[in-house]
């Protein structure tokens, strides 16, 4: 294949893995949310697979099929922060993990802790993966601001902080920047694609859900 002909199947050009957004939800200020457009410095799109078990002879003899039982969602799903002088994304997110549970960050002579109710600290959140609009390559790496298309964007539903990395020092990194990794774990999660859900059944489910 020519590269022209190679060059004339793509509408758009390639997938930069460059271009994302991580929307976190309404308890995190906004300054924050605005920050992890530009300092969240690596993500994932999660896995999502079949749970399945062997059926063996289930419709024809002697042969083994996998059943699917279940949809496994990677997990957990996992941001890398370039931290801030004030860190500002780590006082917020600390609040969010701390409403877990009650006392999760113990004073001096109060060191007892139980967890909260599950419903108060569930938020949903969003990854959104942005493409350079058609005919237009020339956008700034970090102007997240301008219009980029929005191919494929990630909702995770009931979702909390289960773990906040620990932050490396050392007093011989010279030129480099502090960074900590924040895990997230969420019941499930949906792709919509352009705004629209990806695929015919989740309409289906919606439209049997109304009768």
């Amino acid at each position: 294949m020519s590269y022209e002909q190679a060059r004339a199947l793509m509408n758009k050009g390639v997938s930069r893995p460059t271009l994302y957004s991580v929307e976190l939800p309404s308890i995190i200020s906004r300054g924050t949310n605005d920050y992890l457009k530009f300092f969240c410095n690596t993500t994932a799109i999660p896995s999502v697979s079949h749970q399945t078990v062997a059926a063996n002879g289930h419709e024809y003899q002697g042969v083994v099929r996998e059943q699917p039982i279940a949809v496994v969602y990677g997990k957990p799903f996992t941001i890398t922060v370039i931290e801030n002088s004030d860190f500002s994304v780590y006082k917020d997110l600390r609040a969010w993990f701390d409403r877990c549970a009650i006392n999760s960050n113990p004073q001096q002579n109060s060191i007892s802790q139980r967890m909260n109710y599950y419903s108060s600290f569930v938020q949903d959140m969003k990854l959104t993966k942005l493409e350079n609009p058609k005919g237009n390559f020339n956008l700034g790496l970090f102007d997240l601001d301008g219009e980029y298309d929005k191919p494929l964007t990630v909702n995770f539903f009931n979702a909390y902080p289960v773990s906040i990395g620990q932050i490396a020092l050392s007093s011989d990194a010279f030129d480099t920047t502090t960074t900590y990794d924040i895990s997230f774990t969420y019941e499930t999660y949906n792709v919509q694609y352009n705004g629209l859900l990806g695929t015919i059944g989740n309409v289906i489910n919606a439209v049997d859900s109304l009768l």
